[in-house]
């Protein structure tokens, strides 16, 4: 069973190994929600036949990978749409944020940079946590996860986690399950994660809270969001809010490309944040990279799909102003 589902899911290509046999128990940890945002891990035995499969990804295509990823972030931003999700964040900030008055729109009047900013640093200092490790609760030394990921399970997968980190006891069997939730409603209660889930809880907030919103992600493993303010979009990496408002990138990985997911469009805005054009070219379309232009295609194609889904004809009004500034920063060399 556990195969076959792995098998049925959308986008991803994959193999399995089944790593234990015999008679032996194991363990199996699960996430639990605890005070003040930390998190606990809990234990339960497992039959044999119950154990996690590990989930090998084969070479899946680069433009097969590409096209997917369009599609699953295309999908998370829509269910900013959603007024319930919008309505449990709102609440969110009632009960956690009542001092700063954030839904106070008429408060923040001509600064909604400072809005912006301290809603970032709320959100990383006291709502949300970074997923750091895992204690083993029997031993009590700190787990380690090699990037091993296993096959949900029919409750984790409802939640929208197709795929499931696993945290090993390096002294002992005790594993700790992560699961990758997308569902947004889950992920206000777990309010845990890496930067894809910060990125796509935050998201949420600026929708709730009525600003012109985007999911931006770097193919080399990053993920932020872009606020527009003033008719101008603004970086706001919920992970590290020192780089809000700053067009640059706080690592230094050879970027291929980096795309904004919003409500109205889904464009190519490497160009804002790589520090030189010319690289960009030249890694795109080498080392295993398919052609840039069938990935300028399936950019403008899922672009143009995007404002289908919502019945509008015409890209947004900013855009116009938005594509001569990316234009002038890809010269020399532009695409």
């Amino acid at each position: 069973g556990a195969v076959a589902l792995a098998a049925s899911l959308p986008g991803f290509a994959i193999g399995v190994h089944v790593r234990h046999s015999g008679g032996q128990d194991g363990l199996q940890g699960t996430v639990t929600e605890a005070p003040l945002g930390t998190v606990d891990v809990q234990y339960k035995i497992l039959e044999p036949s119950e154990m996690p499969i590990e989930v090998y990804h084969t070479n899946l295509g680069k433009q097969e990978y590409f096209e997917n990823c369009l599609l699953r972030y295309t999908q998370v931003v829509e269910d900013y749409a959603d007024k319930q999700l919008q309505a449990l964040a709102l609440e969110a900030l009632d009960l956690e944020a009542a001092s700063e008055d954030f839904r106070n729109a008429s408060l923040w009047e001509g600064r909604h940079k400072e809005r912006i900013g301290k809603l970032s640093n709320w959100f990383y200092n006291k709502y949300f946590s970074w997923l750091s490790g895992r204690t083993c609760g029997q031993c009590n030394v700190q787990m380690t996860s090699g990037g091993e990921h296993v096959v949900p399970t029919q409750d984790e997968l409802e939640h929208g986690a197709h795929r499931v980190r696993l945290f090993k006891c390096p002294t002992c069997p005790n594993v700790s399950r992560f699961p990758r939730y997308k569902s947004l409603k889950k992920l206000l209660e777990t309010r845990t994660g890496l930067c894809g889930e910060f990125a796509r809880v935050f998201g949420l907030f600026l929708a709730a809270l009525g600003y012109e919103y985007r999911l931006v992600l770097d193919w080399t493993d990053h993920v932020w969001n872009e606020v527009l303010i003033d008719s101008r979009w603004e970086t706001v990496d919920t992970t590290c809010p020192g780089y809000n408002f700053k067009h640059i990138l706080r690592w230094h990985m050879p970027v291929v490309y980096i795309v904004a997911f919003g409500a109205h469009e889904v464009l190519d805005v490497t160009a804002r944040y790589a520090t030189n054009w010319a690289d960009v070219e030249a890694r795109r379309g080498k080392d295993g990279n398919f052609d840039p232009k069938v990935a300028k295609q399936l950019i403008h194609e899922a672009d143009e799909r995007v404002r289908e889904l919502r019945g509008e004809t015409e890209p947004p009004q900013w855009r116009a102003q938005e594509a001569k500034d990316l234009d002038a920063m890809r010269l020399p060399g532009k695409l």
